[in-house]
């Protein structure tokens, strides 16, 4: 499934690729390198400090999450980068309203104001949250909330992402996990991977039975 989303994204939400490809490093040492090639050994291009934004791709090929990543630096340098290093990074301006034709706001006659609900979880508010997360779309309303939910986990954060997960039932909890592994458009990550490497606490927390 996720192998289609961006594509259908293009077509859902205008400008969404661009969102999905924007990234930060996240690295104990506050900084990280970008490489000529797709390895370890292959020449320093530039040194990628903590909190620089830049942009990044996996091409077009979406079968199996890439080990390297294709980076563009604000200044114009190109090159590669360990896709352990990288984050995915958004703005609360990401969570503006949809237009009129926007599929998620189409449920708003069901008493959900998708967008409002979605600004208050990425703030950590925990009834936002619940409701947020315990969403689930139908046909292209479903994939646009997939893109979404990214964006409100990283603006959440880990810290109030983990109190949020520790205080719901088993069952909710492994309905979540369920949905941040497989559901929620982390590509072109390894979602199991992602959440440990970016989201510790997390995904601690969505491991308890």
């Amino acid at each position: 499934m996720l192998s289609l989303l961006a594509g259908l994204l293009l077509l859902l939400l205008p400008g969404a690729a661009l969102h999905a490809e924007r990234g930060v490093i996240d690295d104990s040492d506050g900084f990280t390198y970008l490489r000529a090639a797709q390895s370890a050994t292959s020449a320093v291009m530039a040194l990628v400090n903590a909190g620089e934004v830049f942009e990044f791709s996996a091409g077009t090929e979406r079968t199996t999450p890439p080990a390297w990543l294709k980076v563009k630096l604000r200044n114009g340098k190109t090159g590669w980068m360990d896709h352990s290093r990288i984050r995915f990074h958004f703005e609360p301006s990401d969570l503006k309203d949809g237009g009129p034709t926007d599929e998620v706001n189409q449920d708003k006659w069901k008493g959900f104001a998708y967008y409002p609900t979605a600004r208050l979880a990425a703030k950590g508010d925990p009834k936002a949250l619940h409701t947020f997360f315990r969403y689930r779309g139908d046909g292209a309303a479903g994939e646009a909330h997939e893109f979404m939910a990214n964006i409100v986990l990283h603006l959440a954060g880990d810290d109030r992402m983990a109190a949020f997960a520790s205080t719901q039932s088993p069952t909710s909890r492994k309905d979540l996990r369920e949905f941040l592994r497989d559901g929620a458009s982390l590509w072109p990550f390894e979602p199991k991977e992602y959440l440990r490497l970016h989201f510790p606490k997390t995904s601690a927390a969505l491991a308890r039975r």
